[in-house]
């Protein structure tokens, strides 16, 4: 009797496993990034004058409870600039200006986080998978080419250089996933990411600090590896 209920046990402590295990993933993702709030502001004292651009993700997470787990992401963000709008923002602050071009990189965000997953079985093959990560990110403004024309001065061509900084920031996200099979799965994912940076420039009349707020809305859409 003894040896059977040691094989059946087992065999409950192996399925166990095998289904907390089937929560564990790892993915890649890619989508639009959606800048948001004073970040995509054409503000030239807060706003970036950034505009909805490109997101890729390598995101990977470990289930030791079939709902609960632990995991980590690492994301490229670019948003192009509104060279436009700053153009006409910077001309109607200066007097003396009578035409500006502005040519400008992508801003750029890098972001590395970890932290607790959870996962909510919605009905077979579908689940609801939410994540609450902390970490760094590394904010990079554009490197920016002034073109300018100035009232009895004539044309002058300055640029603003890149700068970069470094912070801790959070992430929450939620997402919905199918598996198609045991190993394959796609997955609609939504985050969101907020921050507080501060650039350093250095200027003729010295080095000044801008403080700038990063905060944008990922949707992307991905193919999962199922563990």
């Amino acid at each position: 009797m003894k040896p059977i209920l040691i094989t059946i046990l087992f065999s409950f402590n192996i399925l166990s496993v095998f289904a907390q295990e089937k929560s564990s993933f790892v993915a890649v993702r890619s989508g639009v990034s959606c800048p948001l709030g004073a970040y995509y502001s054409a503000d030239l004292q807060e706003g970036s004058f950034t505009m909805a651009g490109f997101n890729a993700t390598l995101e990977g997470a470990w289930f030791f409870k079939r709902w609960l787990g632990v995991g980590a992401s690492a994301g490229l963000n670019l948003h192009p600039i509104d060279a436009g709008a700053l153009a006409t923002a910077t001309m109607a602050s200066d007097a003396f200006m009578t035409n500006l071009s502005v040519r400008s990189d992508p801003f750029r965000v890098l972001t590395f986080m970890a932290g607790p997953y959870a996962c909510l079985d919605l009905r077979k093959n579908f689940s609801l998978t939410c994540k609450l990560l902390g970490g760094m990110i590394q904010a990079s403004t554009p490197y920016q080419l002034y073109k300018a024309e100035y009232f009895m001065i004539g044309r002058y061509w300055y640029e603003i250089t890149s700068s970069r900084d470094w912070e801790v920031s959070f992430m929450a996200g939620i997402g919905v996933r199918y598996d198609v099979s045991d190993c394959i799965g796609i997955m609609f994912d939504t985050d969101f990411t907020y921050n507080q940076c501060e650039f350093g420039f250095i200027t003729y009349n010295g080095s000044i600090t801008e403080h700038k707020k990063i905060l944008f809305l990922n949707s992307t859409l991905g193919i999962i590896i199922i563990l």
